[in-house]
């Protein structure tokens, strides 16, 4: 179960949102003439607080969704690919060690909480949970309600220190201490969540988690050292779609709380995408040592190739760079010994700037060994 306790901690905390209307702004509407001008300015800011709370209560109390004991992907697998090569390799590159099952498609391991979380974006200690895929929406919402009681708040109680209230006196002492420990507190929040926001605005658009977003990193990198060939993010649906996958199939309905629909256990992919590239995501290095049996069964392609035995395309340029700069023998002392010692072979002793001498060069072969 979820633990609700942090929900009170943080109480204290928010106490900001609601001291500035009742010492600040409403002492400025005593008179009968202005109580619906007062009606007017506070019911929206208490909307957008009533709002806030209301989706923050459901980032704790919401559970991101967990991983069936009983959830087994071979069944699906088996009537989709025909290939038994394939549905082996599928099979192994989707199982957590930990909690010894398969994993769905984009569930991750919480070592907080120590169990797989759907569609996991990251563990959130502020609400003492896992942001995943039943909750993900309740989160981005009392992100943009953060953002909008924040401003709501600074305007409000920026038109009292410009004095546009024409009716009301001269800020007293206690007022002025409330004016400034209000934008104290307001404006960092300001600046911390609207950064944050806008990445996940971001991720929203492209559909990616924060998970997932390390991963495109990683399998770019994998890309550009030639160990992997090249890939697609199999999620991407389009903007409108991939808004529609997190907040709900009506635009109308996208800022209040509703139930995520699906079972979080397979997920629609790009229409030039086979459905179980989804089971193969992120793209997995074949070369390491922590996958020895995957080698093996897969075909064999060397750090610097491509394809089929081609010089990768990325590292072309790269290695004309270094030949040409007499840079080729400090960027080979980063690899392995033993590859030193093949490349050096490859290698005419006019491009290696760097050695003066044939001795030098048997000497460093020599010690390569």
């Amino acid at each position: 179960m979820v633990d609700t306790g942090r929900l009170w901690d943080h109480q204290p905390d928010q106490l900001h949102r609601l001291l500035p209307q009742i010492f600040i702004i409403v002492p400025l509407f005593h008179h009968p003439a202005t109580n619906r001008d007062c009606l007017r300015l506070l019911a929206p800011f208490n909307l957008l607080v009533v709002l806030l709370f209301t989706h923050y209560f459901l980032c704790i109390t919401t559970h991101p969704g967990r991983v069936p004991k009983d959830w087994d992907p071979a069944t699906l697998i088996e009537a989709k690919e025909p290939d038994p090569a394939r549905r082996l390799l599928i099979g192994q590159l989707r199982f957590c060690r930990a909690c010894k099952l398969s994993k769905p498609p984009r569930a991750h391991h919480c070592r907080t909480c120590k169990r797989c979380v759907l569609k996991m974006d990251h563990h959130c200690p502020w609400v003492n949970n896992c942001v995943g895929y039943h909750n993900y929406g309740h989160f981005l919402r009392f992100l943009g309600f953060v953002n909008l009681a924040c401003w709501y708040h600074i305007w409000m109680i920026s038109k009292r220190v410009f004095g546009e209230y024409a009716y009301g006196p001269e800020p007293s002492k206690t007022e002025m201490i409330f004016l400034v420990l209000n934008y104290v507190a307001c404006l960092p929040v300001i600046l911390a969540v609207g950064v944050f926001s806008v990445y996940h605005l971001w991720a929203v658009l492209t559909n990616t988690t924060t998970i997932e977003g390390w991963e495109k990193e990683k399998a770019r990198e994998l890309r550009r050292k030639g160990r992997i060939q090249s890939f697609s993010y199999p999620f991407s649906l389009g903007l409108y779609r991939n808004l529609q996958a997190v907040l709900g199939p009506n635009p109308l309905l996208w800022w209040l709380p509703q139930r995520m629909r699906g079972d979080g256990l397979q997920y629609p992919t790009a229409s030039t995408i086979d459905p179980l590239e989804q089971y193969l995501w992120p793209p997995r290095d074949l070369f390491t040592r922590r996958a020895p049996q995957l080698r093996r069964r897969t075909f064999e392609m060397e750090a610097f190739t491509y394809g089929e035995g081609q010089l990768n395309p990325s590292l072309i340029r790269a290695a004309r760079g270094a030949f040409r700069t007499g840079r080729c023998r400090r960027t080979m002392w980063t690899t392995s010994r033993r590859m030193i010692w093949r490349m050096t072979r490859w290698i005419p002793m006019a491009w290696c700037t760097g050695i003066k001498s044939p001795s030098r060069m048997m000497m460093m072969t020599r010690m390569s060994r």
